[in-house]
């Protein structure tokens, strides 16, 4: 009986390991959408969107991703 608690409590780890690993990439892919679909609604950047993504606006700001943020966003149609 132990072991079968021990193996369904230790299943769900890889489940925790693949969600914590793709959260940074979709965080990232969706600044294009969201910016896009921000600016043709209003015609501005909502200020909440710069709190939300001020992680990837500072490293747009001080690294070397600022062309590849840049190239990403043209893609949307994001200015």
């Amino acid at each position: 009986m132990t072991d079968e608690r021990e193996h369904n409590s230790s299943s769900g780890s890889p489940l925790w390991i693949w969600a914590a690993a793709l959260f940074p990439l979709l965080y990232f892919l969706s600044v294009g959408p969201v910016v896009s679909l921000c600016q043709k609604k209003s015609n501005q950047y909502d200020p909440a969107l710069r709190v939300v993504y001020y992680p990837l606006i500072l490293l747009h700001d001080h690294t070397f991703m600022q062309k590849p943020i840049e190239a990403y966003c043209d893609l949307w149609g994001v200015k």
